[in-house]
């Protein structure tokens, strides 16, 4: 099967602009408006796919479907993927105390939360949770005094498809 170029992006006002820039040099490109809608696409008839995800919130690979998008086109298709994952902010989840006082209810939320988080910090934690890729860190990246991010990268397809085409 040929390739394809499929990109999300929920703000209506970049989708729009990505429509702009990217159409015109792709064409068959799609510009989705929630990655969720990937959970239903057959990705079998490709070689490979590369995922590359920006996510900077912890929360979205737990909570949202980012991670279940990756586990299902990981299911699919020899995967790569390239992550982008907010150490900053991860870290200071993991320095709250495990009690506050008199916290309002979102903070204490956020306190309970810390649980579902924690197994980020523990490369084969990703890996076991997508399965076949192995998944390695870059160095930590002080964009800001507010993001702290590290690249994120899983590998299984690329190498596989090299060697096997290799010449």
């Amino acid at each position: 099967m040929g390739a394809a170029l499929i990109l999300c992006e929920s703000q209506r006002e970049r989708r729009n602009a990505l429509r702009e820039r990217i159409l015109r040099d792709f064409p068959e490109a799609e510009i989705l408006k929630n990655n969720r809608d990937l959970l239903k696409r057959d990705f079998r008839g490709f070689d490979w796919a590369l995922v590359v995800n920006d996510r900077c919130g912890y929360h979205d690979y737990t909570e949202g479907a980012d991670l279940c998008v990756l586990q299902h086109i990981a299911s699919c298709v020899k995967t790569d993927v390239v992550l982008t994952f907010n150490e900053g902010s991860w870290s200071r989840l993991m320095g709250m105390r495990e009690k506050g006082f008199d916290d309002p209810p979102r903070v204490a939320q956020v306190r309970q939360a810390k649980a579902l988080y924690a197994w980020m910090n523990d490369l084969r934690q990703w890996s076991d949770r997508l399965p076949g890729l192995f998944v390695a860190r870059g160095p930590l990246v002080p964009q800001s005094s507010n993001y702290r991010f590290r690249f994120l990268v899983g590998a299984d397809g690329l190498g596989d498809y090299i060697k096997r085409h290799k010449g």
